[in-house]
């Protein structure tokens, strides 16, 4: 009987090494190469060792007696010791190189490379039936955003797609999520993809904490022979953003709360727990993409044409080079422009259209899509920029004309947003970027803010004193004309706009620090901003420390979110003296870039 337990106990150790040995060479521990090779090697020969002691015990071979006949004994503790090494060792690398564990040749990825033929895509999937209770035309997404918790976020994604994502993320290529679980709503086969143009860069050089975008219809779709295309709860699109650049961790929750409580139409949003495969992937803000369902929720007036807007054309300068595409009617005509299948325009060269490409190569716009809406969009850019140019923009004929053609109240509101918060990595920094144009079929603009992860004085500002003093007078950075930027200069030149946008800018000082009711019947209490940060910056340090790949550690944050109150305080103290022209300048004693700079995206991985 003792014999027989002998040999089941020595059977199972043998079982086990083997599996541990299986384990090792198929799956991925998410550890760098060198230490992979190194435990395959060490686990290769602990089996064999494993093999000879098992069979020296059964047959009484030597290896010095198995010891001196301490057999048992000796069996059991080692083969007890080699399982633990296998099954241990590869997560205590883990912990030690978490920064490298990439494997692959570009360092991003699984320890070997995936290619699309090895991708699992929808067509791999058995007939999915689309879950109709999840699927709604209204704005029943609203519970995804729900603010009084952190939401937890859980994707499930096959690892080779995920491999490929991480791989390729550069390209911001879709592939097929296995599922995706927000606050306990559930919905298959979305599709994944990073996101982002700096901060996706500057996580390339660092780490794998990329941002990223779910579309829950990107494969479940009438091209796909379903019978529609899949939302949650209304819902098309949702981004997670990493916070590259913030060590706040709170920049853009501050920035579109403000948004929200100005009447702008602004996403829905909130912090959430991110998970990939059940591996926690840190403290993200997670944002309703731009699309549809925003527009019919905030404005509602039928029109497709919303697109965010990047560099090229994103000033709103008209060139007078487009007028060649004035027909006799007086209307723009772009019939005869050809592009290619890639949607590249490919006749005539050096089109002046080129110039504008920020408008339709962003994201997922190409030419094609909205080449039926430019001539709509050229007139109403032509008119923005005669007025621009008026030398008197306090005539009635400038006010009328103005008002046919964007919402002004709602730019006076956003332009105080943007200038309160310093927010220069936008339209009133050095490059005219990160914003959204929705244009009506008539031509009516109207404008949506978007990526506030460098607010708060986040980028060309070397100084706090400067940044809490920016000019509200001239919100454009120091070497930027008005007239260079059209959004600006018609509403600060004109009396009666200028006054509004003045208004809104002491509406916000009530909103962030000051408290009271503001001119659009909401009422705040005293110091607002400092009590949403101190309610939640706990909470940030104790996800972080438990992040392997956050941008920062915990003293960074701690000190981030110290000096960001200090920054809204001294900055509603500037905006008050600037408001009641009052030159003198508020003084800041901390270092800007402790709250987040873009100079923490540039770092390199050394």
């Amino acid at each position: 009987m003792k014999r027989v337990i002998k040999i089941i106990i020595s059977i199972l150790l043998l079982i086990l090494s083997l599996i541990a040995y299986v384990i090792s060479i198929n799956y991925s521990f998410n550890i760098s190469l060198k230490y992979l090779t190194m435990f395959r090697i060490s686990s290769i020969c602990i089996f064999i060792i494993t093999i000879y002691l098992v069979s020296s015990f059964f047959f009484k071979c030597t290896f010095k007696e198995v010891l001196k006949n301490k057999s048992i004994t000796i069996v059991v503790t080692y083969m007890i010791l080699s399982i633990l090494y296998i099954f241990i060792t590869p997560r205590l690398l883990k912990v030690f190189d978490h920064n490298s564990y990439i494997l692959n040749e570009t360092g991003h990825g699984l320890y070997y490379s995936v290619s699309k033929d090895d991708l699992k895509t929808i067509k791999d999937v058995k007939r999915y039936k689309i879950n109709e209770k999840l699927q709604s035309k209204e704005d029943d997404y609203n519970v995804l955003f729900d603010k009084k918790d952190i939401a937890n976020t859980y994707i499930d994604i096959n690892n080779k797609n995920y491999g490929y994502v991480l791989e390729h993320a550069l390209d911001k290529e879709y592939v097929l999520a296995d599922g995706i679980t927000i606050n306990d709503y559930t919905i298959k086969y979305p599709g994944f993809k990073t996101k982002g143009f700096t901060t996706l860069n500057g996580t390339w050089e660092l780490n794998n904490r990329f941002s990223y975008t779910i579309n829950f219809g990107k494969f479940i779709n009438k091209d796909n022979g379903y019978d529609k295309k899949q939302n949650l709860l209304g819902l098309k699109k949702v981004s997670f953003n990493s916070m590259m650049g913030d060590p706040t961790y709170l920049k853009e929750y501050l920035s579109y709360y403000l948004f929200q409580e100005m009447d702008i139409p602004t996403p829905y949003y909130n912090l959430t727990n991110l998970y990939i495969n059940n591996n926690y992937k840190g403290l993200y803000f997670m944002i309703e993409g731009i699309d549809d369902p925003l527009i019919e929720r905030t404005i509602n007036d039928g029109s497709k044409f919303t697109f965010k807007v990047d560099f090229n054309g994103a000033d709103l300068i008209y060139d007078s080079q487009l007028d060649k595409y004035i027909n006799e009617d007086g209307e723009f005509d772009f019939s005869k422009i050809i592009y290619d299948e890639d949607h590249n325009i490919i006749y005539p060269r050096n089109n002046v259209l080129t110039i504008y490409n920020g408008i339709w190569e962003n994201d997922e716009d190409n030419f094609k899509d909205i080449v039926d809406y430019l001539p709509t969009f050229f007139k109403t850019l032509k008119e923005l920029n005669e007025l621009n140019k008026m030398k008197d923009k306090n005539t009635k004929e400038y006010e009328e004309r103005l008002s046919k053609i964007i919402d002004i109240d709602l730019l006076a509101r956003y332009t105080a947003v943007n200038s309160y918060i310093v927010n220069t990595d936008s339209y009133i920094g050095y490059l005219p970027v990160n914003y959204v144009i929705h244009m009506s079929k008539d031509g009516y603009l109207t404008i949506i803010p978007w990526d506030y992860n460098l607010a708060f004085g986040g980028i060309y500002f070397n100084d706090a004193t400067d940044a809490v003093n920016f000019d509200i007078n001239k919100p454009l950075l120091s070497d930027r004309s008005m007239s260079q930027r059209p959004l600006v200069n018609i509403l600060i030149n004109n009396d009666k706009y200028n006054k509004l946008y003045k208004k809104y800018l002491n509406d916000i000082l009530i909103i962030t620090s000051y408290g009271g009711t503001t001119s659009l019947n909401k009422t705040y209490d005293k110091d607002n901003f400092k009590n949403m940060i101190e309610s939640k910056k706990d909470i940030i340090i104790e996800n972080q420390k438990k992040d392997k790949e956050s941008f920062f550690n915990s003293d960074q944050i701690k000190t981030a979110n110290e000096n960001l109150v200090k920054f809204i305080e001294l900055r509603a103290k500037a905006v008050d003296n600037q408001l009641h022209n009052n030159n003198e300048k508020v003084k800041a004693d901390f270092d800007i870039e402790t709250i987040g700079s873009d100079k923490f995206i540039k770092i390199k991985k050394t």
